[in-house]
């Protein structure tokens, strides 16, 4: 979508920071509405889930991981939510008055809620085990959200609300002051028309790397009802998600990873100026995904759709194995005249082969791909971008848009 034209370039003013935490917000200002998370965690085994409407229930899409807990979600009157871990605390007001649900509060949020007079009604009445120790974002049409922290519901009294790591009604408890919680403030504040751009921007500004990297990132649009997904922060390729076409069919869940391709595009850069008549586009994804690379002109009309078939392979992980290491160190323990040197290595070797990997972090296994589109008039502006479908999938992802000028002489 062309929205995300110059996203890349907003993205380069604000360089990330390392964290183990996750970053939530919503804002509302001339009538547009937008929510926006990164989901920090160190389980890369990220799965998302379609509910169809049923009986009195919404539908709804839920993410989260393998474990099936809703950590973020949307339903099909447009009220999407997630929330972030934060320092225990106790609930007395809420057990003394309210009911303990057996299920998570966010999932009969979603199921029941069509207003955040509504969401304000459930969370007035209901509270779950989960609460102890997190806080939840929730947003709607409206131009309302609401923070729910334990006893506490926050109410959006300015046109944007943001949630970190921290109690709101209770900071000294820990993660107090958050930059990520500052920089997100100022960003939306700053604002004077709410845009994907931005949204993206300050999902890029907080995304985070190291122990606890984003897992995924969403951009929520309820007015349009429409998610837009991206996987392991990279900001370059997303998937787009209307729940009108995938709340149609059956309950149905899908692994994150295998739905992305990798995709980045590396030539020509935006704004570049094509000294030629034709040009050679390229970009990197996954091998085993196909292609399709779509040029337009400045008034958005077609000027080239082309498909690309890739070749076949399969993605890799850094998952480092000492095992084929083990055998020759006890060969040397056996053989060798210094045994309890060659012993403490096969020691650490063992230990490490048998030791869980917390974090299985993708790393970059693409290959390049190009085309060349020919016949360019001069003084012209182009854009492109490339559709990508893994193979298997029934699911197409996008890269961001890029545009180019044609000055041949």
């Amino acid at each position: 979508m062309k929205w995300f034209s110059f996203a890349l370039l907003l993205l380069l003013l604000y360089p990330a920071k390392r964290s183990d935490a996750c970053t939530v917000f919503y804002i509302c200002r001339d009538g547009r509405v937008f929510g926006g998370s990164n989901e920090d965690w160190r389980d890369a085994d990220t799965r998302m889930w379609f509910y169809p409407s049923a009986e009195e229930h919404h539908g709804w899409v839920k993410f989260g991981f393998a474990g099936g807990f809703p950590q973020a979600g949307m339903n099909d009157s447009g009220i999407f939510w997630d929330g972030t871990a934060n320092p225990r605390q106790d609930m007395p007001f809420s057990e003394a008055n309210k009911e303990k649900l057996s299920i998570p509060l966010m999932q009969k949020v979603m199921e029941e809620c069509s207003t955040i007079t509504e969401v304000n009604g459930v969370c007035g009445d209901y509270y779950c085990d989960d609460q102890y120790r997190g806080q939840y974002l929730v947003g709607g049409t409206e131009g309302c959200s609401v923070i729910v922290d334990g006893d506490h519901l926050h109410h959006n009294d300015h046109s944007f609300q943001v949630l970190t790591n921290f109690r709101i009604s209770n900071p000294e408890l820990g993660g107090y002051p958050c930059w990520r919680y500052e920089l997100s403030s100022e960003m939306l504040d700053s604002c004077i028309l709410p845009t994907p751009e931005l949204i993206v921007t300050i999902l890029s500004a907080t995304h985070q790397e190291g122990k606890y990297p984003t897992q995924y990132s969403i951009i929520f649009d309820p007015m349009n009802g429409i998610v837009y997904l991206f996987y392991y922060h990279n900001f370059q390729e997303y998937l787009p998600l209307n729940l009108d076409e995938y709340l149609m069919g059956d309950t149905a869940s899908y692994a994150i990873p295998p739905l992305f391709s990798r995709l980045e595009l590396l030539y020509p850069a935006q704004g570049a100026d094509i000294q030629d008549d034709s040009v050679v586009l390229k970009w990197k994804g996954l091998p085993g995904s196909s292609y399709e690379v779509m040029v337009s002109d400045e008034k958005g009309a077609m000027v080239y759709r082309a498909s690309t078939d890739a070749i076949a392979g399969k993605p890799l992980y850094r998952t480092i194995h000492y095992t084929g290491l083990l055998i020759p160190f006890l060969l040397l323990v056996i053989n060798t005249k210094n045994r309890m040197l060659a012993l403490l290595a096969a020691c650490f070797l063992f230990c490490n082969c048998c030791k869980k990997e917390e974090v299985s972090a993708p790393i970059d296994p693409s290959i390049e791909f190009t085309y060349e589109a020919a016949g360019l008039e001069t003084g012209k502006t182009y854009h492109w971008k490339v559709i990508a479908t893994p193979g298997g999938s029934s699911f197409q992802t996008e890269s961001v848009s890029r545009s180019f000028t044609c000055n041949a002489s």
